[in-house]
């Protein structure tokens, strides 16, 4: 799974859960870039999702 967005700043995160041995163990690749900076990470896709939650709970009024 691939997904980018592209505006001011773009962000691509990327996953390929079939090549880890069960869906809990897969990571995910995170790209962050602008025309001065790129960030790439690599992060478990537990806890991304975990942190997106608490991100879009903490932004809700």
């Amino acid at each position: 799974m691939e997904y980018q967005y592209v505006g001011k700043v773009f962000l691509e995160v990327f996953c390929n859960p079939n090549i880890w041995p069960n869906p809990y163990a897969a990571k995910v690749l995170l790209t962050v870039r602008d025309d001065r900076i790129r960030l790439t990470a690599e992060a478990e896709l537990n806890r991304l999702v975990e942190d997106l939650n608490q991100f879009l709970e903490s932004a809700t009024p």
